[in-house]
């Protein structure tokens, strides 16, 4: 496997709180995307929701160094 096949990061799932996290770790982290559905569209599907304090730092919020 090479350099460019590997990833710090994958997240399951392409609704929002998927979407979300990957914009943001993809600022600092290689990041791969996995959705079972073939095209992400509206309405995005959500099984929950969470607020974050866009003044919290989002790393150490979910334990990433």
């Amino acid at each position: 496997m090479s350099e460019e096949d590997r990833f710090d990061v994958v997240v399951a799932g392409a609704g929002f709180a998927g979407l979300y996290l990957c914009h943001i770790l993809s600022n600092k982290y290689r990041v791969c995307l996995i959705e079972k559905n073939r095209d992400i569209s509206e309405p995005l599907n959500t099984t929950g929701s969470t607020l974050i304090d866009p003044t919290e730092d989002i790393f150490s919020l979910f334990s990433f160094p």
